[in-house]
């Protein structure tokens, strides 16, 4: 009589090692797919962000009014368009064409302030005739910024990072003067420098 022989303990924690192998193997694959997918789509988000922000960003001055406000306090009137180093915001300019796609029957001109807060980057808007008391729409645009700058070209090709700028003799004029080009760079901590050339409208 011939005797079947079966599998001996050995060979089957050999078996057993073997399968444990080939599925740490395949876990890991899995995982590294997976966390590859997730970066993936978080870079594709976070470009679409930055794309969104700096679209934003050449419309607002695309659209830029000369239109000077008053302050809060209406004790004084700003520039259309104001870049000043000394101020805490990057720069604030009177933004037009608000509600007029829409057909809302209100005022079509908003003041736009950009902010560098850390390194976030914010966006602060409010109607030109809202109420006193109203507070702007403020807005998260980019988050690790390292650095903002700007440089206005009043069409004279001399590149100057103030504005008004200083020497204009005519009050009236400087406060409703709007530059003819302005080089925006913004720099990101994951992505690098951002540069745009925006023409404004005149």
């Amino acid at each position: 009589m011939r005797r079947h022989r079966g599998f001996t303990l050995i060979e089957i924690l050999v078996a057993l090692v073997i399968l444990a192998i080939l599925s740490a193997l395949a876990y890991g694959a899995i995982g590294s797919l997976r966390r590859a997918f997730e970066a993936s789509r978080a870079e594709e988000q976070r470009i679409k962000a930055v794309e969104l922000a700096m679209h934003t960003l050449q419309n607002d001055w695309f659209n830029a009014d000369p239109e000077s406000v008053r302050d809060a306090l209406g004790e004084r009137s700003l520039p259309a368009v104001a870049v000043d180093a000394r101020d805490a915001a990057w720069f604030s300019l009177t933004h037009g064409g608000v509600g007029q796609s829409l057909g809302l029957n209100r005022g079509s001109q908003e003041r736009v302030s950009y902010r560098l807060e850390g390194h976030q980057l914010f966006r602060e808007a409010w109607l030109l005739n809202a109420a006193q008391n109203a507070t702007p729409e403020r807005r998260l645009m980019l988050d690790n910024v390292q650095s903002v700058e700007l440089k206005l070209d009043a069409g004279n090709g001399v590149w100057v990072k103030e504005w008004p700028a200083a020497n204009q003799p005519n009050p009236w004029i400087t406060g409703r003067a709007r530059p003819a080009l302005v080089e925006v760079t913004v720099v990101l901590a994951d992505l690098g420098s951002i540069h745009r050339l925006i023409e404004v409208a005149h």
